[in-house]
């Protein structure tokens, strides 16, 4: 998947607070893996928000998978629970 952190990807951040958002209700925002760590088979991400600087910590992806081109992330993790991202390269 190369270098993680240089690949500037596209959040889509659930705007409910719903335990499982349907993806209408979703919307996407610019960001950038800044941190990554792999910690017994699962890894934790740190993403920055390129619209506001915002970093969002210890995002934990439990299930990673390639589509095509792209590479989705599911995120499960504290005041975001669950956080799409995706990249190209």
């Amino acid at each position: 998947m190369g270098e993680l952190k240089t690949f500037v990807k596209k959040i889509v951040r659930d705007i409910l607070k719903t335990e499982y958002p349907a993806m209408d209700k979703m919307h996407s925002m610019i960001a950038r893996i800044i941190w990554v760590q792999q910690q017994k088979g699962t890894y934790r991400y740190t993403v920055r928000l390129l619209e506001d600087n915002t970093e969002l910590p210890n995002l934990v992806s439990d299930q990673v998978y390639q589509t095509g081109e792209a590479v989705i992330i599911h995120f499960v993790a504290g005041s975001y629970p669950y956080i799409i991202g995706r990249w190209y390269g």
